[in-house]
């Protein structure tokens, strides 16, 4: 009974998701033109970021936007390393404090901002030249309170970063795919941009979460005003290299994700549009009965495709309807992959299949280990940590 129910559910977010694809594919690659350019501050927090703080801020200087209508602000927390020298060799306001953590450091920098805008920027990001003109011109609409870019993998070198190319093309897809219903649930840190008066409204960014991109994300679903994103507008991102980073980082947000779910729960209502009647309840659903399916079956899982009654032989090959299934969901990722790279225009073929083969297996386990933490409270010294540590 329950595969039947999971067989349901993400055949009906398969059929959705195209249909929203082909009713809105000439949408997807076209962003609103800048007609008013607003004053826009980006901060960007940083810790022990001596080796990337130049090359980010470098990228964020050299960014297609009038010069005059544009403000760089570092915040400096508390870092052990060279990351404040580093900082102070170019043409930005640089703040120093001490470590208190990433939103407080955003909070203080956002008292300090003159811009109309506001960017917050991971110092490990480093953002095209054209990205700010493609997601500009979205705020025209007032009732836009934050716009996020295509977050990519910088410069792939591990099988981990590889798979991780895959996955961000594909989330990338479908964050876009989502804002046409008014479903982004997450603001991602890399870089995304905000209306400044909204975060002011808001209080700024939550200080005890540990993902705080996602918490403020709610809180603007909460006042019913958009998320938008620009496909166009590119941020690449240094990632996880290793396993053991991989899952300390996927920990964390998963972590932040369920508690900030939690403390929102009241976004699961018609009050909140498809938000709350269709993205976050589907979302949930599918993971809670994936995970549920996973561990039902983890003991009696047989890889030789073996099951029983055998329905079909074909080369010696066993067919039933769970067989099936298998075929169709991993079909149906394969055309959603080449959608997403053709789209993002962003081809990694190679880590498309890593990530539909490999890392969202894995990542399966990550979510058991971060549920069963909780069941047994040991989460809760868990303090809110820089990027993924």
């Amino acid at each position: 009974m329950l595969e039947y129910v999971l067989a349901f559910l993400g055949l009906y977010s398969v059929v959705f998701y195209s249909l929203l694809y082909l009713t809105q594919s000439e949408k997807v690659r076209a962003d609103p033109e800048a007609k008013n350019f607003l004053s826009i501050s980006v901060i960007i927090p940083a810790y022990n970021e001596e080796k990337s703080i130049g090359k980010t801020i470098e990228s964020v200087l050299a960014l297609n936007y009038p010069k005059k209508l544009l403000e760089v602000i570092v915040v400096n927390d508390g870092s052990k390393d060279k990351t404040a020298e580093v900082a102070k060799g170019h043409n930005i306001k640089l703040i120093d404090k001490k470590n208190t953590g990433k939103a407080n450091s955003i909070n203080v920098a956002l008292k300090e901002a003159k811009g109309e805008l506001v960017a917050i920027m991971d110092a490990d990001s480093y953002v095209s030249k054209g990205t700010l003109l493609k997601m500009v011109g979205y705020f025209a609409d007032s009732e836009v309170a934050s716009v996020t870019a295509a977050m990519k993998v910088w410069e792939p070198k591990t099988l981990v970063q590889r798979m991780q190319r895959g996955e961000y093309i594909i989330n990338t897809f479908l964050k876009k795919l989502q804002s046409f219903v008014d479903g982004i649930s997450v603001t991602p840190g890399p870089f995304s941009i905000y209306r400044r008066s909204v975060l002011l409204e808001l209080g700024g960014f939550d200080e005890s979460t540990l993902t705080e991109d996602q918490e403020i994300a709610l809180r603007i679903q909460a006042k019913n005003l958009r998320i938008e994103n620009s496909i166009n507008a590119e941020v690449f991102t240094d990632t996880p290299s290793s396993f053991r980073s991989l899952f300390k980082q996927r920990r964390r947000w998963y972590l932040g994700s369920l508690s900030n779910l939690w403390k929102h729960k009241y976004l699961f209502s018609p009050k909140y549009g498809d938000f709350g009647m269709f993205v976050l309840p589907l979302a949930l659903s599918l993971l809670l009965l994936t995970l549920l399916s996973f561990l039902l079956h983890l003991p009696s899982l047989d890889f030789s495709l073996r099951f029983e009654p055998a329905s079909l032989r074909f080369y010696y090959l066993e067919f039933t309807s769970t067989t099936f299934l298998f075929v169709f969901v991993m079909l149906v990722n394969m055309a959603v992959f080449y959608y997403a790279m053709r789209d993002t225009r962003e081809y990694g073929v190679f880590g498309g299949f890593l990530f539909l083969f490999a890392i969202s297996f894995l990542l399966t386990f990550v979510w058991i280990a971060v549920i069963a933490e909780l069941a047994f409270n040991s989460a809760a010294g868990l303090k809110p940590a820089w990027r993924g540590d």
